[in-house]
């Protein structure tokens, strides 16, 4: 599933839904959490699937991108899919797209497909899907039923696709309720709140909203979080308050279905404690700080600022690359007040900002800045004006982030 691929996104189901009738409807055997949102997906997801873990459920969890091998995707009980199953299932999924002429699915359609038989034929008890893009035609609605929904915060993002306002992608987003269901929404803009109540009472769906008043007591650090939510106390292992949101948004969802399935506080409060998700305010090295994100638009870059300056109080050293279509002038926006100085590089992916085109912009906007297409440059860059109480921040890409993540796991295997 690597050569001639089909990575074009059409505004519809009609590809997933026959490809789901060539190989025999999996996805209807399976019962599933269906989370959407701009941000936070991964971490919501993540938080849900070790609760459901801890209570001893067998757990499927389909999530995108990637950050250093595709069989990250699909996971189940935390174990990537190995690469004999993961070979013959797209074989599988490849061979039956062959029977039928003039039929080129997606290559996300494609591993959708491939989640569903691998979830199937490993009898999970739950399945939490990922939404890829947008959410009323992204392949993980062809889902027709969901035990509970979550949408996670909503800003913009991918809007050649999607739309250029907020409203419109909340539209996309909400295509993800389903008749007569649940759905657990974190804090929203007004005008995201009134498109999700609306879908919600047309469905004739149930919408519960966060609300971050009942969060009390919280104590931040870089390695673990303690908060008290409607008088329970919990610990979280991922930094940030941004973080604390997320677990709560995963608690809300998790009281949804412990109303059916057997799963107590003490799962939830073990499940938010083992939850650990790569590249998400993840410290690599203490002298520098060095921290990696996957934040790659405005909303998300914020918030994992206003994270780390929760704790440190020192300017910081970034080194950023984006992929062309992100608004990133109004990320550098964000960070240019608490900016030492940014290292602009590049990811390593055919859409990828040119390294020159953001270095003139940083210049533009008078950001003290240096450059390095190479990656491996950028951060010896980084390391060599860098004290050693100095904070290196990178995100901006998940293949940047990805890349920077492997290379520190190469030089801890070399000592």
């Amino acid at each position: 599933m690597k050569s001639n691929q089909n990575y074009n996104i059409t505004p519809s189901l009609n590809n997933i839904k026959i490809l789901m009738e060539l190989l025999g409807n999996p996805h209807k055997k399976l019962k599933y959490i269906h989370v959407a949102g701009t941000n936070a997906k991964g971490s919501t997801c993540s938080y849900i699937n070790e609760i459901l873990i801890d209570a001893g459920y067998k757990v499927g969890l389909f999530t995108s991108p990637h950050l250093i091998k595709i069989n990250e995707r699909f996971k189940i009980n935390n174990i990537d899919i190995v690469d004999a199953d993961l070979n013959r299932l797209s074989n599988i999924v490849e061979d039956t797209i062959r029977t039928k002429e003039n039929f080129n699915p997606s290559f996300f359609e494609k591993i959708c497909a491939v989640s569903f038989l691998y979830f199937l034929e490993n009898k999970c008890d739950f399945c939490i899907m990922e939404v890829g893009l947008g959410g009323r035609f992204d392949a993980t609605n062809i889902i027709e039923n969901s035990e509970v929904s979550v949408i996670t915060p909503i800003g913009l993002d991918h809007i050649k696709i999607l739309g250029n306002n907020v409203e419109k992608i909340a539209f996309e987003k909400a295509g993800i309720i389903k008749s007569n269901s649940n759905i657990i929404s974190a804090k929203q803009e007004k005008n995201v709140l009134d498109i999700l109540n609306l879908v919600s009472k047309n469905k004739n769906a149930t919408l519960k909203y966060i609300d971050e008043n009942d969060i009390k007591d919280i104590s931040l650090s870089f390695y673990y979080s303690t908060f008290k939510y409607k008088s329970n106390e919990y610990r979280i292992s991922l930094m940030g308050k941004t973080q604390i949101y997320n677990s709560i948004l995963a608690i809300e969802a998790v009281n949804i279905l412990s109303k059916k399935y057997k799963i107590s506080k003490d799962n939830i409060k073990n499940g938010l404690i083992n939850t650990y998700l790569p590249a998400r305010i993840e410290v690599l090295s203490k002298e520098p700080l060095f921290i990696i994100d996957v934040a790659h638009n405005n909303h998300s870059a914020s918030n994992i600022l206003n994270s780390v300056i929760d704790i440190i109080d020192r300017k910081i050293i970034f080194v950023l690359g984006f992929n062309r279509e992100k608004d990133y002038n109004d990320i550098l926006k964000t960070i240019k007040p608490f900016s030492k100085v940014v290292i602009a590089t590049e990811p390593i992916c055919d859409n990828a900002l040119k390294t020159d085109e953001l270095y003139d912009t940083l210049k533009n906007m008078d950001i003290i800045s240096k450059k390095s297409k190479n990656i491996t440059n950028a951060i010896d860059l980084a390391l060599d004006i860098a004290d050693k109480d100095d904070v290196i921040f990178c995100f901006g890409s998940f293949y940047l982030v990805g890349y920077i993540k492997e290379i520190f796991i190469k030089k801890s295997n070399n000592f």
